[in-house]
């Protein structure tokens, strides 16, 4: 599974809002086509935001895949997700 969809689905499961920031791009995180807008490479910075009735069990969850995913890419635990 590509890594912009695995995250985009695992956003859909929550009803809070999810929100993935680059720079100054901000985008709806249940979006592949909006992710995509934000040209994240490997090892860019994006900050995900969560807001509404479940976002404080879907914002570690987030995280965690996106660390999953750039684990998988390098082959080495990132020391930092935000």
């Amino acid at each position: 599974m590509r890594p912009i969809r695995e995250f985009a689905l695992l956003a859909m499961k929550f009803e809070c809002e999810v929100t993935v920031i680059k720079e100054d791009q901000r985008v709806d995180g249940r979006s592949v086509l909006e992710l995509m807008t934000l040209g994240a490479a490997q090892g860019t910075e994006l900050i995900v935001e969560t807001s509404g009735s479940d976002a404080n069990e879907a914002l570690p969850a987030l995280v965690a895949v996106m660390t999953h995913i750039d684990e998988c890419s390098t082959g080495e635990p990132d020391g930092e997700a935000e």
